[in-house]
């Protein structure tokens, strides 16, 4: 990846960010890019996405599972927030929920908003752009930002909208006008 500084204005309180568009753009190199970075914090790791998915036929996503639990039982300060708004995201979203859950991640799902984003941050990196957490091989594209000050307004942005908007995942997905969203168990979740 080559790197390019920028000045993206306001957000460059005392440096310019380093910016590169990852690879091949190829879901499973953008989704390495983010076990990458996540593997490598120190601090902070936050993510938020509309879908994610725990596969095992997806080496990407298997690094990145872990390296979120990882993160969390190192004391990392790890927030996960996924889309709770549609029932479609719902039936992933909700499996890889109590999975992570369960392993201590603090993992919110949005009510009241459909969160669309695909936001991956770990210290002070970023990776912004279309790729969901899955097996799905597609063509996707995504930049990543290396800068404190980027990197801190979006830890900051996710929490916001996890004040705003986020409710726990057990509430999320144990709730329904009398009918329970169709979920994945655990163990069909971590069977895939």
């Amino acid at each position: 990846m080559g790197f390019e500084e920028i000045c993206l204005g306001p957000f460059c309180a005392d440096s310019c960010p380093r910016v590169a568009v990852i690879g091949s753009m190829r879901q499973q190199t953008v989704l390495n890019a983010v076990a990458d970075i996540i593997e490598s914090a120190s601090r902070i790791v936050t993510i938020a996405s509309f879908i994610f998915t725990l596969t095992k036929s997806s080496p990407a996503a298997a690094r990145i599972r872990a390296g979120i639990v990882r993160a969390a039982r190192r004391g990392l300060d790890v927030l996960v927030l996924l889309d709770g708004g549609r029932e479609m995201s719902k039936e992933y979203n909700c499996g890889t929920a109590r999975v992570l859950g369960r392993r201590g991640v603090d993992i919110w799902l949005t009510r009241g908003a459909i969160l669309h984003m695909k936001v991956y941050a770990a210290d002070s990196a970023a990776i912004v752009g279309s790729a969901n957490v899955s097996s799905q091989e597609s063509l996707e594209l995504a930049v990543m930002i290396e800068s404190e000050d980027v990197a801190s307004t979006i830890h900051r942005s996710i929490r916001m909208l996890r004040d705003k908007y986020g409710a726990t995942w057990e509430s999320v997905c144990r709730e329904g006008d009398g009918a329970k969203p169709r979920t994945r168990s655990v163990e069909e979740v971590e069977a895939i």
